[in-house]
């Protein structure tokens, strides 16, 4: 009796159940990954169904929206690509419940399997079914979008052709569009404000805004460069005194400094003689010293030639300042004609500040002659008298791709020496040994400095988020590609809770992770 064989039959045998149910464990978690995804997908189309009930064009919209979530990229229309763990989508169903204003929508999906075909009498495909429910609600909306603005939003991850700047503004409109409906420019009790960030925010600089900087702002003389002429963008400092950075304090009660980042030419020293002071390679031909923003430099003398000034500076009295504050608004065109606009700002990342201007625009303290001259915007908070009616729930919706940088440009003056560590112009001043407005311990070393002031910023930032959400204003918080630590820590921790973070790992699902928040969020609810 050959006994190998029998037991070469059996542990073949044996391997294809092994591998079978390898295969199923498998399987089963492409098909949640699948469920996951129709789900979410349905329920963003469900959301905008509900808000444009009454329109002829719902269901077109309803499923546009769909195929954006469930595939990015493809229409609706055509030959459909493969989606999510290749899968397919069945046509949507609509259903509508006009006693209840009730929309239902159903698609099922229908996925390849993988080792699992090697078991005889398996499925070749796996298909699941979902549906989503949604009614139109009375309660009012406001939201603030405070948008990261700074330099590494201009990168591209790879995963779309966009970069990361403008996978935020598709975002925002796929946002807009559940809240508002594809076809609606406004909605009853709906509002949207804009507040980008960068290491500055930019109040704006009308008429208003200047009577609310104390001192007023520098001269028309100060803003003259060599070839050039600046007048005040409209950011400002800091309010740190008194930790009034972590505040929702009017300008009429707490004014504001205006943002001047000083001249830098002809400061830091010499290349020539025997006592050079440059930094290697930051010299300029007339043997002075490179600063970091040499915005009064002569014609004569070419700025851009240092690669760290002309890659990642942008010179002047308002460097690095990112667009303006946009208070609230009914129109969703007037919010993402502003959105679009939107360009990056190079000079450090402070995210405290951003969560403060977008506290600025829920604040009922900046109602009226206070703040934004709306004599009823922003509404009171639910917790005060009077109470708004119908009840108005104030949102933050916070968007950044990392963590608070103090900005560096190490590479030419003034902060080229470990001995005299120092930094970029930012709203919080420079960070160096004699000028440190924070109290931030000192050690000599850039990189130990520079992690100090990132950490106290942290500390601020959170502080910012606590006072908001004890007022009554719920925050959600968006993570683009965070690969640190700390980074994910710290916006998880501004949420409202941990449930409120949504992380986005890639740009391609950036879209995906606002649809999510809109799905709470929106003035419509999911009823099933």
């Amino acid at each position: 009796m050959n006994r190998r064989g029998s037991v070469a039959m059996t542990v073949a045998i044996s391997m294809v159940v092994l591998i079978g149910f390898a295969g199923f464990a498998i399987d089963l978690e492409r098909l949640w990954a699948l469920k996951s995804r129709l789900q979410t997908s349905l329920d963003a189309a469900a959301l905008l169904a509900a808000r444009e009930i009454s329109s002829s064009t719902m269901q077109a919209d309803a499923t546009a929206l769909f195929w954006a979530n469930f595939l990015p990229g493809y229409s609706g229309s055509g030959n459909q690509p493969l989606g999510i763990v290749g899968s397919t989508s069945a046509t949507l169903s609509f259903a509508t419940d006009s006693s209840t204003s009730t929309v239902t929508i159903t698609a099922t999906a229908i996925m390849p399997v993988t080792f699992i075909a090697v078991l005889p009498g398996a499925p070749s495909t796996l298909s699941v079914s979902d549906q989503a429910s949604a009614v139109p609600t009375g309660s009012g909306l406001e939201v603030a979008l405070v948008l990261d603005n700074t330099g590494s939003m201009n990168k591209n991850d790879g995963s779309t052709d966009e970069t990361a700047l403008q996978a935020e503004k598709s975002a925002v409109s796929d946002l807009m569009n559940i809240l508002y409906g594809a076809n609606n420019d406004t909605v009853t009790n709906l509002w949207v404000s804009v507040a980008p960030f960068a290491a500055e925010i930019n109040v704006g600089n009308g008429t208003m805004q200047q009577g609310w900087l104390s001192p007023a702002m520098p001269t028309t003389a100060q803003y003259k460069g060599g070839t050039a002429q600046y007048s005040w963008a409209g950011c400002v400092m800091a309010r740190w005194a008194n930790d009034d950075d972590e505040t929702d304090l009017p300008p009429t009660t707490k004014s504001f400094t205006a943002f001047f980042a000083d001249n830098t030419y002809d400061q830091y020293g010499t290349d020539s003689g025997s006592s050079a002071t440059c930094a290697s390679g930051a010299a300029y031909s007339n043997s002075i010293c490179m600063g970091d923003n040499d915005w009064q430099a002569p014609s004569s003398v070419d700025t851009g030639s240092n690669p760290a000034v002309k890659g990642h500076l942008l010179l002047g009295p308002n460097q690095g300042c990112p667009a303006a504050i946009l208070p609230l608004t009914a129109s969703k065109n007037t919010v993402m004609t502003m959105v679009n606009a939107l360009t990056a700002s190079y000079n450090g990342t402070i995210i405290g500040l951003g969560m403060q201007a977008g506290w600025f625009t829920l604040s009922p303290n900046w109602r009226g002659s206070a703040g934004w001259g709306d004599s009823v915007l922003p509404h009171n908070y639910m917790t005060q008298s009077p109470a708004p009616s119908p009840p108005i729930q104030k949102v933050a919706i916070l968007l950044s791709d990392g963590d608070n940088n103090w900005g560096t440009e190490t590479s030419v003056m003034p902060g080229a020496y470990a001995s005299n560590p120092a930094s970029l112009y930012m709203s919080y001043e420079r960070l160096s040994a004699t000028n440190n407005v924070l109290n931030i311990a000192i050690s000599g070393n850039v990189a130990t400095t520079i992690s100090n002031a990132n950490a106290m910023l942290d500390t601020r930032w959170q502080a910012v988020c606590t006072n908001m959400k004890n007022a009554g204003i719920t925050i959600f918080v968006i993570g683009l590609g965070v690969s640190d630590t700390n980074a994910r820590t710290q916006l998880t921790n501004c949420a409202t809770s941990s449930s409120d973070y949504v992380e986005s790992p890639t740009e391609s699902t950036l879209a995906a992770a606002f649809t999510q928040v809109a799905n709470k969020i929106s003035n419509t609810r999911l009823t099933q």
